[in-house]
């Protein structure tokens, strides 16, 4: 049997915390992404016009475009795959790094292909984090566990992938400018 959090799986302690956990992950993983969608979806057309419903609720969709005003449930579904693939698939590394390498590319090219946020930074620093963090997985992976140079290596070379892909980014966004674009 495995162990979740201190305690060996299918035991008396994890039975009797086992209703707590399915309280909580009803709640915050299905119960609060439920209360958002309804919020914006049932107020979507006074989102950006009416100021009681812009104060109660702007901060979850103001930075977005307003085609876009969804977009924090995106965002939290990424998190909860994350936090997903991380507890399910711990103990199988190659379905760990796969899914999450599916997660993070995916993000970065919707971030790219619908430019969900109101500002053009915004778009492109969730595309660089998100590719800058499928970088540095696949460099974890691909680096010896036991070479401590070799995680070095790997820190400073995810260093300077950020900054690589960040210096590319903004000659990209320089030459769309210089063509009249955006």
């Amino acid at each position: 049997a495995e162990y979740m959090g201190g305690a060996r799986c299918f035991t008396r302690p994890w039975l009797q915390a086992l209703p707590v956990a399915i309280a909580g992950i009803v709640f915050y993983v299905l119960g609060v992404p439920l209360l958002i969608g309804r919020a914006l979806f049932s107020n979507r057309r006074e989102l950006y016009t009416n100021e009681v419903v812009f104060a109660r609720y702007g901060h979850l969709y103001s930075r977005y475009w307003s085609k876009h005003f969804y977009f924090e449930l995106v965002s939290l579904a990424k998190r909860l795959s994350i936090v997903c693939a991380t507890t399910f698939f711990s103990t199988i590394p190659i379905l760990l790094v796969g899914f999450l390498l599916m997660v993070f590319l995916s993000m970065a090219g919707i971030a790219l292909r619908f430019q969900p946020f109101f500002l053009g930074i915004h778009n492109t620093l969730e595309a660089q984090l998100n590719a800058t963090l499928s970088i540095i997985l696949q460099m974890v992976c691909f680096a010896p566990q036991t070479c401590l140079p070799c995680r070095a290596a790997v820190l400073r070379c995810s260093f300077f992938s950020f900054f690589f892909l960040s210096f590319f980014s903004s000659l990209h966004k320089g030459f769309c400018v210089l063509r009249g674009g955006f």
